[in-house]
């Protein structure tokens, strides 16, 4: 048996299904339940972003391959237009340069002449997006 024994929440897509097909169910106890229709959103979202920063990444690492992710990304939200055309989502497609916002600050009322240095001195090591534990340490773990 290839799985670990335990509590699970995951999605079943057609591998897990395939995998659980080959449990012996005299021997082991398989639980599954449908969707629920207020949390589908939620886990479908989140497979989804999996699945896609997966495929993403399946892009060869050349100069082009943020080009390239834009498209596809793009390709992914117009298909959502196509499908949810009540939602106006077309000013969610990216902007084909690929830049992050850093930041906005008043140059007339800031007490600092280098706003550019001082965004470096308080942009934390880690991206904003992406998920830390705060230790009061600025060694990262």
């Amino acid at each position: 048996m290839a799985f670990e024994l335990g509590l699970y929440e995951q999605l079943i897509n057609k591998l897990l299904a395939n995998k659980l097909q080959s449990i012996d169910t005299k021997l082991f106890f398989i639980k599954s339940t449908k969707l629920d229709k207020a949390e589908a959103s939620r886990y479908l979202s989140l497979y989804l972003s999996e699945t896609i920063q997966y495929a993403l990444n399946g892009f060869k690492d050349d100069e082009h391959r943020p080009i390239k992710q834009i498209e596809l990304s793009n390709r992914i939200i117009q298909l959502l237009i196509d499908e949810l055309p009540d939602l106006n989502l077309s000013e969610n497609l990216i902007d084909n340069e690929g830049k992050l916002l850093q930041a906005i600050f008043s140059k007339l009322d800031s007490p600092f002449a280098d706003l550019a240095e001082r965004i470096k001195q308080i942009t934390p090591y880690t991206r904003f997006s992406q998920s830390k534990l705060f230790t009061g340490s600025n060694v990262g773990i």
